[in-house]
């Protein structure tokens, strides 16, 4: 048995989807360390590069990518033809680096990625979507059809405000209870719960409530040694501080009761409805 307990045969894949107010944070470093953790604890995991114009997540796994969202787009390929795997249970959802007509996603677009995964027959424990900084449309799009959303920022001002930015956005249609921060690259854990505290404090003030610390990530050197070797750090340094925090972090958003549905598009919906059992 595995960190999250025993396999399971779940009608309803548990969506998390991993944000920031800013570039540069770590943010699809934490991704893709999520995706490979859960693989490895045994669980069917998809990973969704929704950084749809600069996407990333291939070049941490090292993955050579033929295929992208842009094809499905396209009707050239269906989203079942275009998933690269990575592991035995870990599959990628790839974007693509340098499309522009990728990079400015309208909503209507947005939506048909989404609906595309109920099409997707696969069985499916977790999926961790990576998405792009900011605040545009198809990135409040892509959050909101998440069951959980985790915002990544560091102790910056400006990622500080940009992630706060993010969050008052976010709650005019979401409850704060499905979002968890993860202040990243902090000197100590000391460090990292008081910046958790006074941003929480700041969203308990406006918002009428605070804000979940998903988990403290240590700054760790090994993660740039990952980034430049185009290796996950459950390969390259499995008992890194970073890799150990990240684990945790992965721990409590699985641990975390889900909420009921949304009225909005979300990732699986018909699968989650219907509680078609896939083997």
């Amino acid at each position: 048995m595995g960190l999250f307990g025993a396999k399971t045969s779940s009608t309803q894949p548990r969506v998390i989807g991993v944000a920031s107010g800013k570039g540069g944070v770590g943010k699809t470093s934490i991704a893709v360390a999520l995706a490979t953790i859960f693989a490895e604890e045994g669980k069917r995991t998809l990973l969704l590069d929704a950084d749809m114009g600069l996407a990333n997540s291939q070049i941490l796994l090292g993955c050579s990518i033929p295929r992208h969202m842009g094809h499905v787009l396209e009707g050239k390929s269906s989203l079942e033809e275009i998933l690269v795997q990575v592991r035995p249970l870990l599959h990628l959802v790839p974007g693509a680096s340098g499309v522009k007509s990728l990079g400015a996603l309208d909503e209507q677009t947005t939506h048909h990625i989404i609906r595309a995964f109920s099409s997707l027959e696969r069985p499916v424990d977790v999926m961790i979507v990576d998405i792009a900084a900011g605040i545009s449309p198809s990135v409040l799009t892509f959050l909101k059809a998440c069951q959980q959303q985790v915002v990544v920022m560091k102790d910056e001002f400006s990622s500080i405000a940009d992630a706060y930015g993010l969050v008052k956005v976010l709650a005019e249609d979401l409850s704060l209870s499905s979002m968890a921060l993860v202040p990243n690259g902090v000197e100590s854990q000391l460090a990292g719960e008081r910046l958790h505290a006074n941003f929480s404090k700041v969203c308990e003030r406006f918002f009428g409530e605070g804000i979940r610390l998903g988990g403290v990530v240590h700054q760790d050197s090994w993660i740039g040694e990952a980034q430049r070797r185009q290796q996950p750090l459950t390969t390259l340094a499995p008992s890194s501080r970073a890799l150990l925090d990240i684990k945790a972090l992965a721990h409590r958003l699985y641990g975390t009761k889900l909420g009921p549905l949304s009225g909005d598009t979300q990732f699986f919906f018909e699968r989650q409805i219907t509680g078609t059992v896939l083997a």
